[in-house]
């Protein structure tokens, strides 16, 4: 339970609260399963806090400063969390859903297990942030700043990461499928046995990313730039690959049914692949 003292001055407002956390610096607030729903902590100073369990349903965030809490398996729930600092807060297990995090800062942050279904999380960075095993289901992270981030085996179907930065991430065995990946930034990134069915990819740059095993059937990567990827084994059936750039290794990869018109297959590997009923009079295999 919360320290009755730290919850009385935090009853106080944000001017009590953030004085005497100035003043007691050194003292981290306890407040372990603190209810605190539909509260106004605007502009709070919650760094360092403990914080796990606590309930933020509904509650007003914006601004807060959250850096470092333990916020594991809080609530979050439709709560407004945007402009909030959380760099490298714990947050394992969470509940986002449904919450506004517009512009946050989760950079570092661990939100292993958490739930972020139909959150808002647009220009929010999380560069380097640990996303293992959470749920995105139609989360918006558009424009976000997802650079080095780990979202193995996490669950993105249907999430919006239009011009997105996942440069560098890692995708492995996740589920993107139906998400919208339309001119995101996808270098380096891997994405091995990830699920990324129906997704579409138009404009996305792929170069160098790891796509092997990867399921891809029915994706549209509408001048997509796939330079220099290893997609073995990975099932492209009935992909739109319309002016999109392959290069890279595509052995034993599977094209049946995909749309090649003005594709640019120059240096592509495609040794084992399947090409059945392919038509490739309008690609371009020079080089």
């Amino acid at each position: 339970m919360a320290d009755k003292t730290h919850w009385n001055i935090l009853l106080k407002g944000s001017t009590a609260w953030n004085r005497w956390r100035s003043e007691k610096s050194g003292q981290k607030p306890d407040l372990r399963r603190a209810d605190c729903t539909g509260m106004d902590l605007s502009g709070f100073d919650l760094r360092d806090a403990d914080l796990p369990h606590a309930v933020f349903t509904d509650a007003d965030l914006r601004d807060a400063l959250l850096n470092g809490a333990d916020l594991r398996n809080a609530d979050f729930t439709r709560a407004d969390l945007s402009g909030a600092d959380l760099g490298e807060a714990v947050l394992m297990g969470a509940d986002l859903s449904e919450a506004i995090l517009n512009e946050v800062n989760l950079r570092r942050a661990d939100l292993s297990g958490a739930d972020l279904t139909d959150a808002i999380l647009e220009n929010a960075s999380l560069a380097e942030a640990v996303l293992r095993e959470a749920v995105l289901n139609s989360t918006d992270l558009s424009e976000a700043d997802l650079s080095g981030a780990n979202l193995s085996q996490a669950d993105l179907s249907g999430v919006n990461l239009s011009r997105t930065d996942l440069s560098g991430a890692d995708l492995t065995d996740a589920d993107l499928s139906g998400a919208s990946l339309s001119g995101a930034l996808l270098v380096e990134t891997f994405l091995n046995e990830a699920v990324l069915k129906d997704a579409v990819l138009k404009g996305a740059d792929l170069r160098d990313s790891f796509l092997n095993l990867a399921n891809l059937s029915g994706a549209d990567f509408t001048g997509a730039n796939l330079s220099g990827v290893s997609c073995r084994g990975a099932d492209l059936s009935g992909c739109d690959l319309t002016r999109a750039s392959l290069s890279g290794d595509f052995s034993d990869a599977v094209f049946s049914g995909a749309a090649f018109d003005r594709t640019v297959l120059n240096g592509a590997r495609l040794s084992g692949a399947d090409l059945r009923g392919i038509d490739l009079r309008s690609a371009d295999l020079s080089g």
